[in-house]
């Protein structure tokens, strides 16, 4: 039986998300909010990570830091000893070779996530399209997953990853998710990888 592409880019961001919060509570890390609490520019960095990864499958985890690096550089964000959001500072922000050891693993369990779960996620023909375009803006990010109610969100976490393959109802339902849940097409231009 053929894999079927049953998983969103949201739901795999979501997960990246998830994980990358649980490797860094136990780095001792205990600043990252659940998925749904949190801030918009996490949300939207795990996506475009996803899209990149799924674009580069062949470029090392330090590539996923420099894009993140890049997109945090053009946003405002500095160096800083402790992640501000209210400031733009974060403490990886610096070259990938000056991570700590835990912090370079955020970006191999990332690429691992996105990597092991590729055969099964369905990019729309319409985002693969929009790649490449880097005129879109965080706020479309936020607006549609804002028009996304929290349980269609969680829904698409938590049921899609073990749905049955060869079910028609999973099938439609797995495309409502998806056509609800996605955020903004263009916005698949992957400029950055997800962290902390």
């Amino acid at each position: 039986m053929s894999k079927q592409k049953i998983l969103s880019v949201l739901t795999v961001a979501i997960i990246c998300h998830e994980a990358n919060r649980a490797l860094c509570e136990s780095l001792g890390d205990h600043s990252q909010k659940p998925w749904l609490e949190a801030e918009e520019g996490q949300r939207v960095s795990a996506f475009k990570g996803v899209n990149f990864t799924l674009d580069n499958p062949d470029l090392p985890a330090s590539a996923n830091h420099d894009s993140w690096l890049k997109e945090k550089e053009e946003t405002g964000w500095k160096y800083g000893p402790v992640k501000s959001f209210e400031l733009k500072e974060h403490p990886c922000m610096v070259p990938y070779e000056e991570l700590a050891g835990g912090d370079q693993a955020k970006d191999h369990l990332f690429r691992g996530i996105v990597l092991g779960l590729s055969g099964l996620i369905a990019r729309d023909p319409v985002e693969a399209a929009a790649e490449g375009s880097s005129d879109a803006s965080t706020s479309e990010v936020s607006e549609a997953e804002t028009s996304t109610s929290t349980d269609e969100v969680s829904e698409v976490a938590s049921d899609a990853p073990t749905a049955e393959l060869s079910s028609p109802e999973t099938d439609s339902a797995v495309e409502a998710a998806v056509a609800e849940g996605m955020p903004d097409p263009a916005l698949a231009d992957a400029a950055s990888a997800s962290r902390c």
